[in-house]
């Protein structure tokens, strides 16, 4: 009888342990394996060789510039106007040579009410003449129908070069010049007192071209027939001519 006790005695201590295993198992199974987090190792650029620089984008081409306005004396041709006063109310007017100021073949030298004006610029097909006092304002315009019974080609004689009888010059306030066609007196130089200008500018010589494209005009304020050459050099300004109209 003793060995059948230690036969269930060693039955028991069996069974107890195939219970223990599976408990283990069944544990096991039920708790989850924790997950496997991959970084991804960067690819390592290659010993020696340069990264690629990313292309650049094409900067838009810039709109050149423009050329700079050249810079000169601005030259106008005087036109008459294209229309006139009723020629019924102009004047006659008295025209007995060419203009002195100009050698325009259009160009003369009349006589209004004892009043000599230089020039005077005719209008063929209308027998109307424009004196211009200022080329730039047609309101200082005098208009007078042509006197007499000569041929304005008669009149006027061979046209000549055509040089500027007014001048606007680049100074303060912008002074005018007029030509004068009567006896002037002589400036240093050689010059010629030619033009009156006002704005305190007083007499100044023809205009001279310059190598810019301007032209000058050498002028002496104040002088007086009877100054020394060394007196009107004292004074001389040059100024350069803004407009100029022939």
């Amino acid at each position: 009888m003793k060995w059948l006790a230690l036969f269930l005695v060693a039955l028991l201590f069996t069974t107890l342990a195939l219970a223990c295993e599976e408990e283990e198992d069944e544990t096991a199974m039920a708790t989850p394996s924790p997950a496997i987090t991959v970084t991804a190792t960067p690819q390592a650029t290659p010993s020696g060789e340069a990264t690629p620089t990313p292309e650049a984008t094409p900067t838009p081409e810039s709109t050149p510039s423009p050329s700079p306005t050249p810079t000169g004396t601005a030259m106008h041709r005087y036109e008459p106007p294209a229309t006139f006063p009723d020629p019924a109310t102009l004047p006659v007017v008295d025209c007995w040579t060419g203009s002195l100021s100009t050698l325009r073949a259009d160009g003369f030298r009349c006589n209004l009410a004892n009043m000599i004006h230089d020039p005077c610029f005719l209008s063929a097909e209308a027998m109307i003449l424009a004196c211009p006092d200022d080329p730039r304002d047609e309101s200082t315009t005098i208009f007078a129908r042509w006197g007499g019974e000569k041929d304005p080609a008669e009149v006027r004689g061979p046209a000549g070069e055509e040089s500027p009888w007014f001048l606007v010059l680049d100074a303060p306030a912008n002074p005018l010049c007029h030509l004068v066609t009567g006896a002037t007196g002589g400036l240093p130089g050689g010059r010629r007192a030619d033009f009156a200008c006002s704005g305190g500018i007083d007499w100044c010589a023809s205009p001279e071209p310059t190598g810019s494209g301007d032209l000058v005009v050498h002028c002496y304020p104040g002088v007086r027939p009877d100054w020394s050459e060394e007196e009107m050099l004292a004074v001389e300004v040059a100024y350069t001519v803004s407009e100029a109209w022939y």
